[in-house]
């Protein structure tokens, strides 16, 4: 990996963060749920690079999570470090993007579900106080939900600027495969 895609990463990470802490995190669907865009952007950098910058992108997104959370420095991010070696280790779709677009929500909703839990059992062998469990409980669906639909709609806007013939970042047109 270069420098440039390391500077990005460490770009896009604090962006993300700022954001679900400022702007999204205070967004609030039934049963008090939110979207967690932290943890969409971890499992889909896992999804396409691996395990191993799976693990970096948790590691160091967990990290600025925890400079701006009130539970010990570390929790959310040894957390999002293993959802994200978790998530790369999944098989990327061979190729195939309607794999890769039922891996992405299906990935999100599993670790949806996983990383409070993760994290709340974290806290508890540290002798922290965790969650109340039927709080935790009844939001963990709406919350999966909000995230799945994320989820969805980033994976069908990054299939259709995939697609031949659309635009890419740089603003040149892809070319078609030769048939």
């Amino acid at each position: 990996m270069t420098a440039a895609r390391w500077v990005l990463g460490g770009v896009l990470a604090v962006a993300v963060v700022v954001g679900q802490t400022s702007v999204v995190g205070r967004l609030r669907l039934p049963l008090g749920a939110a979207p967690d865009v932290v943890l969409l952007v971890v499992v889909g950098v896992a999804l396409v690079t691996g395990p191993a910058a799976g693990a970096a992108a948790g590691f160091g997104a967990g990290l600025l999570v925890d400079s701006l959370a009130d539970h010990p420095l570390g929790v959310a991010a040894l957390v999002l470090c293993l959802i994200g070696y978790a998530g790369g280790r999944l098989p990327r779709g061979g190729g195939r993007p309607g794999r890769a677009l039922v891996a992405f929500p299906v990935t999100v909703a599993a670790a949806t579900m996983a990383q409070p839990v993760a994290i709340a059992l974290t806290l508890a062998a540290t002798g922290r106080s965790g969650p109340d469990w039927t709080a935790l409980g009844a939001s963990l669906p709406a919350a999966a939900a909000a995230n799945v639909i994320l989820a969805v709609l980033i994976g069908l806007a990054v299939a259709v600027a995939s697609l031949p013939g659309s635009a890419s970042i740089s603003g040149r047109r892809q070319r078609r495969p030769q048939a």
